[in-house]
């Protein structure tokens, strides 16, 4: 006798999956380096470290573009 060829009882499926969630806006990760540069060019007064405070939007858009892409 095959023990695991038991046709009398029925075979249970697991629920479809629902639609998959859209990915957030990743906040903190986007405001960090931006207050983190404005810091900066508190402390220095140097122009360049303001060049810093565009690397927050583009961690943002990268982050949700990947989010996405997954």
């Amino acid at each position: 006798m095959n023990r695991f060829a038991d046709e009398s009882r029925p075979l249970n499926l697991p629920p479809q999956p629902g639609r998959a969630r859209r990915p957030g806006v990743p906040v903190l990760a986007t405001l960090a380096p931006v207050a983190a540069a404005g810091l900066m060019f508190a402390i220095t007064r140097s122009p360049l470290t303001l060049a810093f405070a565009a690397i927050g939007p583009l961690v943002g858009i990268a982050s949700l573009l990947d989010g996405i892409r997954a």
